[in-house]
């Protein structure tokens, strides 16, 4: 379960990205592009961990939750980059509530 805190700490602080900035250089789109891609990694870990959940787990953890928050945190980062704009955007809140880490 360590793992899963991990990664919940990474979406965390990809989110606080200063997405209202425009992705002025090339090198700056290619890296939120790495970015991206790590992101959509770590989700498939986290569909791969969540098969070993056990279904009588008392304080089971929102698999499903962190895959949409991951989700959540790909769509906003890629829209930055494809679409950059000075407006500000609407971003759907992060379930936060993925359960008991310890």
């Amino acid at each position: 379960m360590k793992s899963v805190s991990f990664f919940s700490v990474v979406a965390v602080a990809i989110l606080m990205l200063p997405l209202s900035a425009h992705a002025a250089t090339e090198r700056e789109k290619a890296e939120l592009a790495r970015v991206v891609s790590e992101l959509k990694y770590l989700k498939q870990d986290v569909l791969q961990i969540s098969e070993l959940r056990r279904a009588d787990d008392t304080e089971a953890f929102n698999y499903e939750a962190l895959v949409k928050d991951l989700d959540t945190i790909v769509e906003a980062v890629e829209r930055h980059v494809t679409k950059p704009s000075r407006q500000p955007r609407v971003i759907k809140p992060l379930e936060a509530e993925h359960g008991y880490i310890h």
